[in-house]
C-alpha cells in the first residue's frame, strides 16, 4: 500500500499505447488523482540502490526479494508519501500512476506496493511500432538496449521491445488475476463508456456517465505526457491501423513469431485494420466563410475575445493556405494583427483551404494532418502555442 493505507493504480503499457488517454480518464475521476509521468519505477530502483548502499548490502537487480524489509519500508515512506500528499493537495483519496517505464521495474514496484492493483493496456503491436518510428526511438531509454540488439534495426527493436514489455504484463495478469483489468486501446476508443466503466467496476470506483464528457475540459497537471494531448478534443481512433502496412523486411524469424503468437493470445489479427480517413471537405455554406473570412474577421474578432489563448502566444505564424479561395496571412497575437501577403515571421503553416476549415472545426486533429502529410509545420513550434492558436481559430459550429 502507500503511506495512506490505500492501494494504489498502476496503468501498465508500452509507449505509444494510449496510457496519456487512460491517465486524464482516471485523473478527471473525483477520486483518483493522476499525474503526468512521474516514473515512479525508475525512481524506487534508485532509491533501493541507495537504501542497499546505506546498510551495505549487495543488491542483485534479479533478485529483488531479498531486499531488507526495512529498506522496502523506506522507499514506501519516500514515493508512497510523496504521491500521498499531491494526492490530498489535489483533494482526492487515491492515486493513479501511468509511466511506461514503470514495466521494467515492475517487480520492485510490487515489492513497495504490494496491495497496488493493474490496468493492463495493450495496443497492436504493429501500430506501436509505427508510431514508435515517427521520431521516438532514439528518444526513449527504454528502446536503446533493443536497438544495440538489433544493430539499430529499428522495426526489430521496436517489436522486440513490445514483446518483452507486453509478456511482462500478461505475466502479471497470471500471477494476480484478482489485481489485474485488461483492456485494448482498440476496444476503449471504439466503446470508451463500455470500457471503462468495466474499469472502473473492477477497481472498485464509481461511474457517472458525465465523467468521459468532461475529460479534455477538466483541469490536468501538465508535465511529460504525448504532446498530442493538449489539442485533442475527443476520444477517437484516428490512429488505428497505422501499422497495417509496417515493413518486415529484415526482421528476425524468432522476433516475428513472439509477436504474432502473442498477438493471437490477446485477440488481434496479424495486422491491424487501416482506419477509413476520408479526406474531410468543408461543407458548404454561406460565401463568407472562406480563409479570406476565417483570418481576417473570425480570427480578429477572437482575438479581442480570447485574451487567455493570445497571452499564450508569443510568437507569429505564417499561414499558407493552399487551394480555392487560398493565401497568405500572418497572424500576430501579441500585436493582435492579421496581415496579408508575405510578412515576417517565426513560423510557417501551410495546409489547403479544407483542411483549414477541418481543423477550425475540430473534426481533423493539426498533429494527426501533420503526421498525414496534410498540414506542414516550419520554424521552431511551441505545441503549447499552437494549442492556442487553434483555440482562436475554432469555429462554434462547423
Amino acid at each position: 500500500m502507500s503511506s495512506s493505507g490505500r492501494a494504489p493504480i498502476f496503468i501498465l503499457s508500452c509507449y505509444r499505447t494510449g496510457s496519456t488517454l487512460m491517465r486524464y480518464i482516471f485523473d478527471t475521476h473525483p477520486d483518483v488523482y493522476s499525474p503526468p509521468e512521474v516514473s515512479l519505477g525508475d525512481a524506487a530502483a534508485q532509491l533501493a540502490h541507495l537504501e542497499a548502499g546505506l546498510i551495505g548490502f549487495k543488491l542483485d537487480p534479479a533478485r529483488l526479494d531479498q531486499l531488507p524489509a526495512e529498506s522496502v519500508a523506506g522507499i514506501r515512506a519516500v514515493l508512497g508519501g510523496r504521491m500521498d500528499a499531491a494526492t490530498a493537495r489535489h483533494g482526492k483519496r487515491l492515486w493513479c500512476e501511468k509511466s511506461p517505464s514503470n514495466l521494467a521495474s515492475l517487480g520492485l514496484l510490487r515489492l513497495v506496493f504490494p496491495e497496488a492493483r493493474f490496468v493492463c493496456l495493450y495496443r497492436h503491436a504493429f501500430d506501436v511500432v509505427q508510431s514508435l518510428l515517427r521520431g521516438m526511438m532514439y528518444r526513449l531509454p527504454d528502446l536503446q538496449p533493443y536497438l544495440i540488439t538489433h544493430k539499430v534495426h529499428q522495426v526489430s527493436a521496436a517489436l522486440d521491445y513490445w514483446n518483452g514489455r507486453t509478456l511482462a504484463q500478461m505475466a502479471l495478469e497470471a500471477q494476480a488475476p484478482d489485481r489485474c483489468v485488461r483492456v485494448r486501446y482498440e476496444d476503449l476508443v471504439a466503446n470508451p463508456e463500455e470500457s471503462v466503466r468495466r474499469v472502473f467496476s473492477s477497481l472498485g470506483l464509481s461511474w457517472n456517465e458525465a465523467l468521459l464528457k468532461a475529460v479534455f475540459t477538466a483541469p490536468h497537471d501538465q508535465g511529460r505526457q504525448d504532446h498530442l494531448i493538449v489539442l485533442t478534443r475527443s476520444i477517437h481512433g484516428e490512429s488505428l491501423g497505422g501499422g497495417h502496412d509496417l515493413p518486415l523486411d529484415g526482421v528476425p524469424p524468432e522476433v516475428l513469431s513472439a509477436t504474432r503468437q502473442i498477438l493471437e493470445a490477446l485477440g488481434y489479427p496479424e495486422r491491424p485494420q487501416p482506419a477509413c480517413r476520408p479526406t474531410p471537405v468543408d461543407t458548404p455554406g454561406t460565401p463568407s466563410r472562406t480563409p479570406h473570412w476565417l483570418f481576417e474577421t473570425h480570427l480578429t474578432e477572437r482575438m479581442r475575445t480570447d485574451l487567455a489563448s493570445v497571452k499564450a502566444i508569443r510568437s507569429s505564424y505564417r499561414f499558407e493556405i493552399l487551394g480555392d479561395g487560398g493565401g497568405t496571412w500572418v497572424v500576430d497575437p501579441q500585436q493582435r494583427k492579421v496581415l496579408t501577403g508575405q510578412a515576417p515571421a517565426s513560423c510557417k503553416i501551410e495546409i489547403s483551404a479544407a483542411d483549414l476549415f477541418a481543423v477550425a472545426s475540430g473534426r481533423l486533429h493539426p498533429f494527426k494532418a501533420n503526421e498525414q502529410g496534410r498540414l506542414q509545420f516550419h520554424g521552431n513550434i511551441n505545441v503549447y502555442e499552437i494549442d492556442a492558436l487553434m483555440q482562436l481559430l475554432r469555429l462554434s459550429s462547423p
